[in-house]
Formats: structure tokens, sequence, C-alpha cells
């Protein structure tokens, strides 16, 4: 049986995005020496992506879209449905893997109560210096601290209990409903100290922090957003009608964030009580 697979992400537009891929590629392959057969599938999304001018290692499955757009979920579950590996690790293009990273995840996996695992970022630590240097491995659940989206692996058989990422999240508040995916079913996500994968992210510009100009710059109806986006003036929030749009999908799905800090209480009651399954009770979806 394959190992791992890694599935990778990629929009190959230009001679600089492919050599971004390429680079992305080349230091995962590198990284894996150690581990025997892996599979390497690229999921491009660009719908005229053009094989004769972007060549691929032969290690790699190119595997095509041509949708008229992106789909984070979707292009997931495409490399999802064609992975093999008892590990599955669901990547960015803009990453730079260290040697022995699925290595020192494979010694934290030993423990078979470990379903997800992320590596750190060594560049940009979200973890205080005294977690990385005296923990091989945290548990959590918070969105880039403890779980990367841009880089995380999960047991395949993961993937029996909930099924498919869920393709209503495009792109915005994807990574949210996953974490809240594990936390229905009590599967445990780590964060693996000594596990280094580069993020090449981009930098952003500071948020625009008046809300009349966000809100303007918006077409979707504003009676839907959540009242206390507003009210609290949670500005990184309205900076797009793909962003708004996911934030809606994701409390009609999960409840407001009031609502899930109390499902939070009831669902730590139920692992001091030793009834985790009723979890994916507290944390109905629609």
């Amino acid at each position: 049986m394959v190992k791992l697979s890694c599935v990778i992400l990629a929009n190959t537009k230009d001679e600089s995005s492919y050599r971004m891929t390429i680079n992305c590629i080349t230091s995962l392959i590198d990284s894996l020496q150690t581990i025997g057969h892996t599979q390497i599938l690229l999921i491009e999304s660009n719908p005229n992506y053009d094989r004769g001018l972007y060549k691929y290692p032969k290690e790699v499955q190119v595997v095509e879209t041509k949708d008229s757009s992106f789909n984070f979920h979707r292009n997931l579950n495409r490399g999802l449905e064609k992975s093999e590996g008892e590990y599955i690790a669901f990547c960015n293009n803009d990453l730079m893997f260290h040697e022995d990273w699925f290595t020192q995840i494979l010694s934290i996996a030993e423990d078979k109560s470990l379903k997800a695992f992320s590596p750190v970022d060594p560049k940009e630590p979200k973890l205080p210096h005294r977690v990385t240097s005296n923990f091989e491995y945290m548990e959590g659940y918070e969105i880039q601290k403890f779980f990367k989206g841009w880089c995380f692996v999960v047991r395949s058989s993961v993937f029996r209990t909930t099924g498919n990422f869920d393709e209503r999240f495009n792109f915005y508040f994807a990574d949210n409903d996953f974490i809240m995916t594990l936390k229905k079913y009590h599967l445990r996500h780590v964060a693996v100290m000594n596990s280094k994968v580069e993020h090449l992210q981009k930098e952003t510009g500071p948020y625009i922090q008046n809300m009349d100009t966000l809100l303007n710059g918006l077409t979707i109806d504003r009676s839907k957003i959540p009242d206390y986006v507003l009210k609290e003036k949670r500005y990184w929030l309205l900076t797009s009608d793909k962003m708004v749009n996911g934030l809606i999908q994701y409390h009609k799905k999960w409840g407001s964030f009031r609502a899930l800090k109390v499902k939070e209480i009831l669902a730590r009651l139920c692992v001091k009580l030793r009834m985790p399954y009723l979890k994916r009770f507290i944390y109905l979806t629609n």
C-alpha cells in the first residue's frame, strides 16, 4: 500500500506560477527519499493549462479540472478520490518542504488516536517557543495557530467517517468547516513541532477599517450579514462578497459564533463524561 498521497493544488497561468509549483514538488520529492513509494497528485485548475509548455516530473500525476471557477474543497475532493495512500497530505503549491517533515509525523502517528496532523512553519511560528521546544506535538483546532490549511495530513480512514469535503465552501471558511467536522466526530488533530514546512505566502495589505467603505464594496444583501459582524466591527469578515458568502454558509451549517461557544462547552462536557460520541449530536449541521 502507498504510505503517502500528496494532493497539491495549482493554477498554472504563467512561468512564475509554474516555477513556484516546480520548486514545491522538487522539495517534496527530496524530503520523502526515506519513505519509499509516494503518490503525488497535482490538481490543475487553470482550464487553459498547456501540457506542452509546462512539464512536471514523471512522478507527478496531473489532474486537469477545467472548471469555470475555482472551488477549494472540490479540488481537494478530486485529489481525495484518486488518492491511494494510508495518509493524505493536502497542500498548496507555494510550499517548501524540509527534510523528514513526514517522518516526524509518522513518529507521532504511532498513537492511533491521532487522526490529523499539521506541520509548523519555522519562519512564522504561531505557537510560543516554550511549546515548540518542549513538546513533540500539541493538540489544537485553532486555524493558522494549530491547523494549517495550506498543508495538513489526514489518515485516509478518516474520510470513511466524515465523507468528502463540503463543496459548498469554495474558499473562505473551508478550513473552519473541516476543523468543525473533526471536532464533530471527535477526531484528534495535532500540530507536530518537528515537522517543518515553509509557507511562502504573499504579503497582504492592511484591512480597510471603515465599515461604510467595506459595505459599499459588497453586492450581497446586507440583511444576510450576521448582526454581530457589524456591531463588533469585524472588518476582516467584510473584505469581499466571497468572504461574506463563506461566513453565511458557515453560520447556516454550524450555527453562529455565539451558538458555537455554547456547543464547545457542551462538547467538552461530553468528553469529560467519557461520552465523546454525543458530540456529533451537539454539532448538528444543515
